[in-house]
């Protein structure tokens, strides 16, 4: 009896978050009132996919670890950056046994990385406490992020790719790539600080930013394919942002966003929020997929 009030409470919680909470944040965030009745922005429809988009492979995409399977399937496993070990627990990485040089990241969050070039000079302690911090997070109950709500929390180590390294994110509505945005970390090992650029399909600058500095760069050599990677990696999905990086002439797949910056970061100039949101056709989503 107990559980079931419990469980019917949270419900409560929930609802009382995604209908209350969320149009106070995002009042505050991007400066206007959230229209959930009739979205025509793109933030506000990302704030209705939070809401109502139920497909199932959200969560497996949105997963570091389950949506390498979809990339290997999909486009192949040549994109995927190598991969050293998962771990469920902090207590069961063991220093001695990684290599020099890698990368560690939640699979069930965005934006969190700590990338070493040398494990000997890490301060292990703090790192344990990090990502413990990490295991713990919940993208769902802290900003609705219905994608991350299942996913099984773990750390992920992975090669660290070294040199001029640019993320390109492709923004792709029901599997057409539209614009990508170019970002590039300021400082090689931190989360803090990055420059963005974005452009169209044919590399042209766009006068278009969110909350960063703008730093053009090179046209990348494999700008054609990453393309049509992005293409096929979107089929299906009303919107998603999909990212590489582009490596010593490799190109390695980086995640698929479906709420990027949790659709709360805005654009200047502000007409893209209403361009983009035309993009994104909401009547066209499978009712199966569809949470009243």
């Amino acid at each position: 009896m107990f559980l079931h009030f419990r469980e019917k409470k949270h419900k409560f919680d929930m609802d009382h978050f995604l209908s209350f909470r969320l149009r106070k944040v995002f009042k505050k965030k991007m400066g206007y009132e959230l229209n959930l009745r009739e979205p025509k922005t793109f933030s506000e429809k990302i704030q209705w996919l939070k809401i109502h988009y139920r497909d199932s492979r959200l969560t497996s995409c949105a997963d570091k670890i389950a949506v390498r399977d979809y990339i290997e399937e999909r486009i192949g496993d040549k994109y995927l950056i190598p991969l050293y070990h998962t771990f469920s627990r902090v207590d069961d990485i063991v220093v001695s046994e990684l290599p020099e040089k890698f990368v560690l990241k939640p699979n069930n969050s965005s934006g969190k990385v700590i990338v070493c070039s040398d494990k000997d000079k890490l301060d292990w302690n703090k790192i344990h406490g990090e990502l413990a911090d990490w295991l713990s997070d919940n993208y769902f109950y802290v900003n609705g992020e219905w994608q991350y709500k299942n996913i099984i929390p773990k750390i992920v180590c992975e090669r660290l790719l070294e040199g001029d390294i640019v993320d390109f994110g492709f923004f792709c509505f029901d599997g057409t790539p539209f614009i990508c945005n170019a970002v590039q970390k300021n400082e090689l090992e931190s989360n803090k600080g990055y420059s963005e650029c974005f452009y169209d399909l044919d590399f042209n600058q766009l006068e278009l930013r969110q909350n960063a500095l703008i730093k053009e760069v090179p046209k990348p050599i494999n700008w054609s394919r990453m393309i049509e990677l992005a293409r096929i990696l979107s089929a299906g999905f009303p919107f998603v942002r999909v990212d590489f990086r582009e490596c010593n002439g490799n190109i390695y797949f980086g995640e698929l966003t479906f709420t990027p910056a949790n659709g709360m970061e805005p654009f200047h100039p502000v007409s893209w929020d209403l361009r983009l949101g035309k993009k994104i056709h909401l009547e066209k989503i499978p009712d199966k997929y569809i949470k009243v």
